[in-house]
């Protein structure tokens, strides 16, 4: 029976989590080509969901994740109920996958689902195509979050609690916790060399690009893009209404016939 901390929500809180969601293709030759793959499978892949570089523990809050792929393959819908959440496969052409992601039964909300495009194939600007092609390595990856809003006391506690965060720590023990080493360990500034935090750290890096100033960027151009709808929008109001007031202005002096049809 769950506990009452099962129910019971903090009110006003919101828990943000980032992670990313991804994938990997590469030619295979001979020597790659596992036994009794289709003669007409020429990719290796896999498609994952990973936390980010020095990211507090997603166990805490994420059970498992159900892959669907193409019907063509069998058992199109994988549930991984442990980390590496990825599924590896051979194939031929590209596809959209979905991605649900369920939850630890403590958190009181259902799966959400995500969608992700498979790239087997190099793709975008030819540079970039190029360089996919020399390294024989197709990665098409984002960064995604999980919001928390209202979580319930335990989820709350188990995102809040620095022991269960970080590689040492009990994550794995439930709601109620455990002693470990992640205080002992600690954690160290946002930003500094290694740093664990749950925060984007302040610039990116070659291996971990996603960051605070990668997510302004956006954001700037999120807004940017945002008010340029709006004088889009504004501009065909003003037009509308301009249209409007000359068929108004038709039809009051007799050259414009409304309604009628013509024989």
């Amino acid at each position: 029976m769950a506990g009452p901390s099962d129910k019971k929500r903090v009110k006003g809180a919101r828990i943000t989590r980032a992670f990313r969601i991804g994938s990997e293709a590469w030619k295979l030759d001979d020597k790659e080509r596992p036994a009794g793959i289709p003669d007409d499978h020429t990719t290796g892949w896999r498609v994952y969901v990973e936390n980010i570089e020095g990211g507090p523990d997603m166990g805490l809050w994420l059970n498992k994740v159900q892959f669907s792929l193409h019907e063509t393959y069998p058992n199109a819908k994988r549930m991984i109920s442990a980390p590496p959440f990825e599924v590896r496969e051979t194939g031929w052409g590209g596809f959209t996958v979905e991605i649900r992601l369920y939850f630890q039964p403590y958190v009181g909300e259902k799966h959400a689902v995500r969608s992700h495009y498979l790239y087997l194939e190099p793709y975008g600007a030819p540079e970039q195509a190029e360089r996919m092609k020399a390294a024989n390595l197709v990665k098409a990856e984002i960064l995604d979050f999980v919001e928390f809003n209202e979580p319930t006391e335990a989820l709350y506690a188990a995102l809040t609690d620095e022991e269960r965060q970080w590689e040492g720590g009990s994550s794995s023990a439930g709601p109620g916790g455990g002693k470990g080493r992640g205080k002992a360990a600690g954690v160290v500034m946002a930003g500094s060399a290694g740093a664990k935090t749950v925060e984007l750290p302040e610039r990116g890096s070659e291996s971990m690009p996603y960051s605070r100033q990668m997510e302004e960027s956006l954001l700037r151009l999120l807004r940017g893009a945002e008010a340029d709808v709006e004088r889009q929008v504004e501009e065909l109001a003003r037009r509308k209404e301009a249209l409007e007031g000359r068929r108004r202005d038709l039809a009051s002096t007799g050259d414009l016939e409304v309604g009628k049809k013509k024989k």
